[in-house]
This record gives structure tokens, sequence and C-alpha cells, in this order.
């Protein structure tokens, strides 16, 4: 005698509703047996198998015309291709939700960063480094319009690569803010497809530059590079510095967008 089970109990059985299976049936994808005596339907170990199947399926977001098309030939050749697909998708979903972790981990270091962050403001103490860089300065068009491409964009988006902003100190006193571009350093690029364009320009810098992190407004950025300018330059000195920020991360709250940023700038001796 052939073991089988009703409608309902299958549902109870895969955790679903009787109505997903009654759309199964109506769409050709898992059809029970019927009694012709009473008209009840039937599922016997055959379309539980099935079944199990067609759900590991639609988990992984596998199109049911796939599931349609190997149910229907009955083949084991077809069978074990299907399968293959699920573990090639499944290893696809395990490698995105590490990058997720991955992201999650930083965001989170970030955050307790901000949390215990306080800005420095003994400037004879900010670390002074050897920088060795080049900054490639892309025209914030290009990269509205998506000129600029990714290598790579299952773990982090467009928005997220290593961008800066950038001011030009023209005197102790005087920031120019570059509307125009945003930057990025050519050594954090390497995700990034970057169009030839002549209006995509290099600058590189090799010399002792102050660097130093930042938490505040843009306002306050602004106030505390001026106030850096001034205890390192004198106050009626033309400089011409080009001056980069790296964006670190956003917050929220009552003042506004609070920024944490690193702030890089060239110190001529």
């Amino acid at each position: 005698m052939e073991w089988k089970m009703t409608v309902g109990q299958m549902s109870k059985l895969f955790n679903i509703t009787a109505e997903t299976l009654r759309h199964y049936d109506r769409i050709g994808l898992l059809k029970p047996m019927i009694n012709k005596e009473n008209g009840y339907r039937y599922y016997s170990i055959k379309e539980m198998e099935i079944l199990d199947l067609i759900l590991d399926a639609k988990y992984l977001e596998l199109p049911l015309s796939n599931i349609k098309d190997v149910i229907g030939n009955e083949s084991i050749e077809n069978y074990i291709e299907l399968i293959e697909l699920q573990e090639k998708t499944i290893d696809e979903k395990i490698d995105h939700l590490l990058k997720i972790k991955e992201q999650a981990k930083e965001k989170k270091k970030i955050l307790n960063e901000i949390m215990n962050f306080k800005n420095n403001y003994n400037f004879e103490q900010l670390d002074i480094v050897q920088e060795e860089n080049t900054t490639i300065y892309i025209p914030i068009q290009i990269i509205i319009n998506s000129k600029v491409k990714q290598k790579d964009s299952s773990s982090k988006s467009m928005y997220l690569e290593q961008w800066m902003i950038s001011y030009r100190a023209k005197d102790c006193n005087t920031l120019i803010y570059d509307e125009v571009n945003m930057g990025v350093y050519e050594k954090d690029a390497h995700n990034l497809i970057i169009p030839d364009n002549k209006k995509i320009l290099k600058k590189t810098y090799s010399g002792k530059a102050i660097k130093t992190k930042f938490v505040g407004t843009f306002e306050e950025l602004e106030e505390y590079i001026i106030s850096i300018l001034n205890n390192y330059y004198k106050n009626d000195k033309e400089l011409n510095l080009n001056i980069n920020v790296s964006w670190i991360w956003s917050v929220y709250n009552e003042k506004g967008t609070i920024n944490f940023m690193e702030i890089t700038i060239p110190l001529e001796v």
C-alpha cells in the first residue's frame, strides 16, 4: 500500500500554506494524486521529495521554471545539474554574507572610535608623517552620471568608496572648497574603473604632512584647518596648499550631520 498525505498534512509537514500547494498544482509544478471516487488530493513520497527541491530552490531565489523543467524530464542528470546550481548559489550567498559581515564589523569599529574620539587642539602633538600619495580628482558629474564603475559592487556601494573632498589654502585664513571634484587616493582606487577623460586630474605629493582625524560639521572642520594652518605657517604667507579630507563616516544629531574625517595638510618646511 502506497503511503499518502492530504493537502493539510503536507502543508503542516513543510510549514507552508495549503494555498501554496494549490498554486503549485495550478501552474503544473507539483501535481497531487487525485482519488477519482471522492476527488481528494493526496501526495506520495515522490511529491514530498519534489516539494523539498522546490522550497530549497525558492529560498535560493532560483527560477521555478528550472524546477519545472527538471521535474518534467525526470532525469537524474537534470537533478544533478539543479543541485549543482543550488550549491553554486549557496556559495555565492555565503560569500556575499561574509562581505556584509565584514562591513558590519568595520562600521561597528568606526562607530566605537567616534564615540570615544576627542579632537586634538594641542596642535604641536599632531602627527607629522612622510606622505607619498597620488590623488585622482574626478568631476562629481562624471561620478553621478555613472561613468565611474566598480569592479565589485557586492561588498559596498559606490557611495562607500574612499572618497575625499579637498580645499585649496591660499593663505592661513582662506580656504577654497573644491565644489567640482571628488578625490580618491590612487592606492585606494583599486576597486574603481575610471574612464579616460581630460577633466580627470592626478596630483602627486611627496613630503611631510600633518595628518589627523576630526569629528564635527563641515563648518567646524574648516575652522579647525584654519587653526592648524595658523599654528604651523606665518599668518601673512601665501600658501597655495592642496588639503585632502577623507570621509570616514557620518552620524546625525540635533546639530545636523556630524562627520568623522581624516585631514592631510602638506607641511612645507
